[in-house]
């Protein structure tokens, strides 16, 4: 896992309506992340993430599911 991930990393994600239409880029901190999962879900929508070159979404999710662990 790279060890520069933490809450404040920042990513940019997009919510993915039924329809597939696309909302507006938003840059958010990783610790933030699962706040957004849950309002999309909530609405029927899902959270497409993107990340910043050397950060890996892999490693984005791998740090959420350790951090909900603690």
């Amino acid at each position: 896992m790279n060890n520069t991930i933490s809450q404040f990393t920042l990513i940019d994600i997009q919510l993915i309506s039924v329809g597939g239409e696309l909302s507006d880029t938003l840059t958010i901190r990783v610790g933030e992340l699962n706040k957004y999962i849950t309002l999309a879900e909530a609405t029927g929508q899902a959270v497409l993430m993107t990340t910043e070159p050397g950060v890996l979404q892999t490693d984005v999710l791998e740090f959420l599911e350790l951090s909900e662990k603690v």
